[in-house]
């Protein structure tokens, strides 16, 4: 290995290391990012060489554009890192352009990397504005070893006296690999998955042909570039967390945040709510879904002139499931749809300070497996709090 190889590996190494220590004590926000611990991927696409090959013989020598597989398995040490390995595999057609075409055969790489992705830090002050569009992008740095091999053609074989001394031998290189792309989520644990990257892969080949009749033999080294730029599209899945979901918060509207729901004191009657006003209003969903009707909408607007009343007076959105589908996944719906009702009703300019809380599946009405107690524990509940001090 070169000394600028060498230099690079050491380099690469550190900062992964670096970023591996660091970032469990970089404070980035509120996760947006799905939840799973563990993820794991498979993609496929197009290679496509991004340098000539190298001098053989005289003659300049390309690769061919070609299919890549790649599978990755990531530990997610934070809300915004994930650490893990990184397998792909490609095979190139590489040939001769002058001065005369000739198929020298395929090389083929298998790459094994130590891989570090990165959420941006910045994501949840964008993604408010995608919340109807689970896009969640990342970016990407791998370092790891490429196992190159070559397979000699036919028409290479045969132009050699005897056709065995014919060969090319490719040496292992440094793996390098820098990439950006993204996540769309199309359930809770499921995504749909792009990325295009850019890999290091440079190093020495050794190639042995026959130099006249008599079958001398010659042997030549020279440089192989066979650095490729990808394009990959695959699915990615996010694996449960072992540990208990809980309740997500998220204050709205007001920038002071309410204490715990256990610590609000009941509302007193005729002194801390309005005249004529309800102490909760609930709000029932069909099944996996968010989407408020228009019986629904015409109900929030009835709650939405309530509110109006009193802007100064707390409320809290708490979003619930049934009892049906995974711990994490009825927490993200039960979210949805409490940021729905929410969404309505600051459209229809409740100013009120609002706390939106998700409690998935954990309160059911009912345990009953029967549609009409799961038609009961899909719901969303608006409260009344204590009002805050002027």
């Amino acid at each position: 290995m070169g000394f600028w190889k060498l230099l690079t590996f050491v380099a690469v190494t550190c900062a992964v290391a670096f970023a591996s220590v660091l970032t469990p004590w970089i404070a980035w926000g509120e996760e947006v990012y799905p939840s799973g611990k563990w993820i794991f991927g498979l993609q496929g696409g197009v290679s496509m060489m991004t340098k000539d090959v190298g001098n053989g013989n005289g003659a300049v020598t390309e690769g061919s554009s070609a299919p890549v597989w790649s599978g990755r398995m990531l530990y997610r040490i934070t809300d915004s890192a994930a650490l893990g390995i990184g397998l792909e595999w490609e095979e190139h057609v590489i040939r001769n352009t002058a001065p005369a075409p000739l198929d020298f055969g395929r090389s083929s790489t298998f790459s094994h990397m130590a891989i570090l992705e990165l959420y941006p830090p910045l994501w949840p002050t964008f993604s408010d504005s995608l919340s109807n569009y689970p896009l969640f992008p990342y970016g990407l740095i791998g370092v790891g070893q490429n196992k190159n091999s070559f397979t000699e053609s036919a028409a290479f074989s045969n132009s050699c006296i005897p056709s065995s001394a014919c060969s090319v031998s490719l040496e292992d290189t440094l793996a390098v690999k820098i990439a950006a792309g993204f996540d769309y989520l199309i359930t809770p644990d499921l995504s749909i998955n792009a990325e295009i990257g850019w890999k290091l892969n440079s190093g020495k080949s050794r190639t042995s042909t026959t130099k006249n009749a008599g079958g001398d033999i010659v042997t030549s080294n020279d440089g192989y570039e066979a650095s490729t730029a990808s394009v990959l599209i695959g699915l990615r899945y996010f694996f449960e967390k072992p540990e208990k979901p809980k309740p997500r918060l998220m204050l709205a509207v007001s920038q002071k945040r309410a204490p715990e729901p256990e610590a609000i004191p009941p509302p007193k009657p005729s002194q801390q709510e309005p005249k004529n006003a309800w102490t909760t209003r609930v709000l029932f969903f069909e099944s996996s879904s968010w989407a408020i009707n228009d019986e629904g909408k015409a109900f929030l607007m009835d709650a939405a002139g309530v509110l109006n009343a009193s802007p100064k007076t707390p409320i809290q959105i708490e979003g619930h499931t049934d009892l049906h589908g995974s711990k994490r996944g009825n927490i993200w719906i039960a979210q949805k749809r409490a940021e729905a009702v929410m969404e309505v009703l600051t459209e229809a300019g409740v100013s009120n300070p609002i706390r939106v809380i998700s409690y998935g599946d954990s309160q059911p009405l009912g345990r009953a497996d029967t549609l009409e107690v799961d038609h009961l524990n899909r719901r969303v509940i608006i409260k009344w709090l204590a009002p805050d001090k002027e």
